[in-house]
């Protein structure tokens, strides 16, 4: 008698192992879909981690932008939002909430301070900015700016802190008639206001620089001004 065939008999081994194999080319075959493929370039693009020069360099550049308007980054809570770690910007914004209730009208700038730590002056005049990372390793780095205002060299420095995976400025320094000032110590320790700084009244006559500026011409050779 003969044997019969199911027509619904179960397929082979090697029928089923076919089957998988050409499922799998054709899926190799199919180009992704855009998900997929943005998915995928999103894995392979690196990873950019903003360096604290950068950092420095987009205050001064939002600094430029704002000096018209008779502002700073500094005074900018937006900007302190961005660029300064949390604790330097609540310790900024405590005391310019405390000095706005208790100015009122007065001269003083944000902060309470009477000078804008950016520009080293209560009127910017920056030109010609320099930028030097002097620290940078794990968890802290230094970077100082370099500059003329009102005609004078002028230095700045930040101190950075990693934060939320990110580098934040945690204090900003400078030094005036040898005399060093910190924001930080200014605010939280009460230490005393440089007094003499560029575009004050009492500040010194700019020394000769070497850089030129748009508004102040190098000083003439002895020569020519013998002529």
């Amino acid at each position: 008698m003969p044997i019969c065939h199911s027509p619904f008999a179960p397929p082979s081994s090697a029928a089923l192992a076919l089957a998988v194999l050409s499922s799998a080319l054709l899926a190799a075959c199919v180009p992704a879909g855009p998900a997929a493929a943005q998915t995928a370039a999103a894995k392979a693009a690196p990873v950019t981690v903003e360096e604290p020069r950068d950092v420095v360099a987009a205050i001064y550049k939002l600094a430029a932008a704002q000096a018209k308007r008779d502002t700073s980054p500094f005074f900018d809570r937006k900007a302190r939002e961005k660029y300064f770690s949390k604790g330097f910007d609540l310790l900024v914004t405590a005391h310019e909430t405390k000095a706005a209730h208790e100015s009122k009208g007065s001269d003083e700038g944000g902060a309470g301070l009477s000078f804008d730590p950016v520009s080293a002056s209560p009127d910017a005049e920056i030109q010609k900015v320099t930028l030097k990372t002097d620290v940078i390793e794990a968890n802290k780095a230094v970077v100082s700016a370099t500059f003329l205002n009102h005609g004078q060299p002028t230095v700045v420095t930040y101190d950075f802190i990693r934060e939320d995976g990110g580098w934040k400025v945690n204090d900003i320094k400078g030094t005036t008639e040898k005399v060093a000032w910190s924001v930080r110590k200014i605010l939280k320790a009460g230490a005393a206001e440089p007094t003499t700084l560029p575009g004050m009244p009492d500040a010194k006559a700019a020394p000769d620089v070497t850089l030129p500026t748009k508004d102040a011409p190098l000083p003439p050779k002895k020569d020519d001004a013998a002529k």
